[in-house]
């Protein structure tokens, strides 16, 4: 027996008063223990961080082979890989199919006087549970986490009508949340089927007058860029304040959100007598990732100062032969990735040089045209970004749900 305490969430339904009561887990959950051979015909289920899905889908469609034999895990039962690096445990209900086959590994398990949702949502998002799992590493490399111990949780949990009223706020905003999700998915495909269609000239632009554009030419990024790098900085050189210092990671994450979580800086004296000498970024120039994560692109833009890492990032500098915009859309499609990819596979470590940048090959059309390709695509990345920013914020806002109605 543990001795009752008790809590109230910070925001709470009116129909509902009175004190969340302490208690441990072992009173509402029952195991669930059925077995079947490893040649079962059953669907083959993984326990994963992104949720529980069908095996094949998760491995590239196909499924690892089993010794001995499986668990079975009904529809709306829960289920978790009882081992973690991290001792981030990530609980799993089966909406999947009516019986799944999981590793005999895994815990599978029922609740009883107690929404499986709501438990979800308590043991994957509450901070209790975090310190809880932490607490059971027991040395090594690995937490293990296994029923027995579950159950010796204790946390608050409301009246059982008052759980299934916070699940169905909770379920609401998710489906919302998976319509937005799908929405952007349908324009992110949209998307990349019109750049296959554009690049491939299956469909052509008219000029101001419904005229043709000029045919295609193919060229070189070296034929309409001053392709370098940036004059090297030592580590010594970096300072905590200052003239932002970007390396591949933070090039990677403007080109993909356009905002940097920046840590390193040089000093304004040292970027401004490398300006005079060598030159900065400037509006249009493109950056190149060449290390790690190759070739994502970032566009210079007017109000940009900062610095980079040489020989990490290439420097495309702006010589007005070529729309800038353009370029990065190219970069996204595999006119210029396969490049990339076949000129990575024949070196020890993947890496995109100057040589190679100068060397690549690209479709190039009339710069009238080029304009209204990348006035096209761009409209379209603006959709896909504004409805990115709005799924930002439901899962934002629905985290500060959760802390104010769990406690």
């Amino acid at each position: 027996m543990i001795a009752v305490q008790s809590k109230v969430p910070t925001l709470r339904f009116p129909e509902f008063e009175g004190e969340w009561n302490q208690h441990k887990l072992e009173d509402f959950l029952d195991e669930y223990i059925e077995k079947v051979p490893a040649k079962t015909e059953m669907p083959v289920l993984t326990s994963s961080r992104t949720g529980l899905r069908l095996q094949r889908d998760y491995f590239n469609n196909r499924e690892l082979d089993n010794e001995g034999e499986y668990k079975v895990v009904p529809k709306g039962y829960m289920t978790y890989r009882h081992m973690s690096d991290d001792a981030t445990f990530k609980f799993n209900i089966n909406n999947l199919v009516d019986r799944g086959a999981i590793s005999k590994e895994y815990p599978v398990f029922t609740t009883k006087n107690l929404d499986s949702f709501f438990l979800q949502q308590l043991l994957n998002q509450g901070n209790d549970f975090k310190e809880f799992a932490i607490l059971q590493k027991q040395g090594g490399t690995r937490t293990r986490l296994y029923f027995k111990k579950l159950k010796s949780f204790i946390t608050y949990l409301p009246s059982l009508p008052e759980q299934q009223k916070i699940v169905a706020f909770l379920t609401a905003i998710d489906a919302k949340t998976e319509l937005i999700a799908k929405k952007k998915t349908l324009l992110e495909q949209y998307k990349k089927g019109v750049m296959q269609q554009i690049f491939s000239q299956e469909i052509r632009f008219k000029d101001d007058n419904g005229n043709d554009f000029p045919d295609w030419e193919e060229k070189r990024l070296g034929e309409l860029f001053t392709i370098t790098s940036s004059k090297r900085v030592f580590e010594s050189e970096w300072t905590k304040n200052g003239v932002p210092f970007y390396r591949t990671r933070e090039i990677v994450q403007l080109s993909e959100t356009g905002i940097v979580k920046n840590e390193l800086f040089i000093s304004v004296e040292m970027f401004n007598q490398y300006k005079l000498k060598y030159g900065v970024p400037k509006k249009d120039d493109l950056l190149v990732t060449g290390v790690g994560t190759i070739g994502r692109v970032y566009v210079v833009k007017e109000a940009d100062h900062f610095y980079f890492k040489d020989g990490n990032i290439i420097w495309l500098k702006t010589l007005n032969k070529v729309n800038s915009i353009f370029v990065e859309q190219l970069f996204k499609t595999k006119i210029i990735q396969k490049q990339i990819e076949n000129n990575a596979s024949i070196t020890t470590v993947g890496t995109y040089t100057i040589d190679f940048a100068k060397k690549t090959k690209l479709p190039y059309p009339s710069l009238p045209e080029q304009l209204k390709i990348s006035n096209f695509l761009t409209a379209i990345d603006a959709k896909i970004n504004a409805v990115d920013q709005h799924l930002r914020y439901i899962k934002i806002y629905r985290k500060a749900l959760f802390q104010q109605l769990f406690v």
